[in-house]
């Protein structure tokens, strides 16, 4: 059985073989896409921390905004989407009618 020794440690390490220990390496590259405790996955974007508090009030400020500006755009946004969605419903009832019309306008030359 190895037993991993550290490098600086000086004490005794049981091994199963005499030759001096190396500190053992991933055979993968990847080491930075693997979470460990010491060596989380970095994501993007804020980073929002539940536990720290805004240290200034001017930070503080600067998320609140932040926080209303979103929500306003959010809020925008729905309502653009609902106008399209309205806007095109109408659209779809004007076509039928002219063609309706049209149709009627084939008949009535005739």
């Amino acid at each position: 059985m190895h037993i991993p020794c550290e490098p600086s440690s000086t004490s005794y390490c049981p091994t199963t073989s005499s030759q001096p220990q190396t500190p053992s390496t991933p055979q993968n590259n990847n080491t930075s896409q693997q979470p460990t405790e010491a060596n989380p996955i970095e994501k993007r974007g804020r980073k929002a921390s539940a536990t720290t508090m805004p240290v200034s009030k001017k930070h503080y400020q600067n998320i609140t905004n932040q926080r209303i500006y979103c929500q306003r755009r959010a809020n925008y946004i729905r309502n653009l989407e609902i106008k399209v969605s309205t806007f095109e419903t109408l659209y779809f009832d004007a076509q039928d009618e002219i063609n309706l019309l049209r149709e009627k306008l084939a008949l009535l030359e005739e």
